[in-house]
């Protein structure tokens, strides 16, 4: 699922396991607030339905 993300555009991809939510709500704060600064900095291309669907 990861690699079909990457290949239709996904800035990144949140695993529960990433998230570690049994440690605590600091845990995902961090972990959610470090991607989204990440995500906020890219340049994104809108692309066309038709240009991922054969990926």
């Amino acid at each position: 699922m990861r690699l079909r993300a990457s290949e239709v555009g996904a800035v990144d991809v949140v695993d529960k396991e990433d998230l570690k939510l049994y440690q605590g709500l600091d845990t995902v704060r961090r972990v959610l607030t470090a991607k989204v600064k990440m995500a906020a900095s890219v340049h994104v291309k809108k692309r066309a339905a038709e240009d991922v669907a054969h990926i």
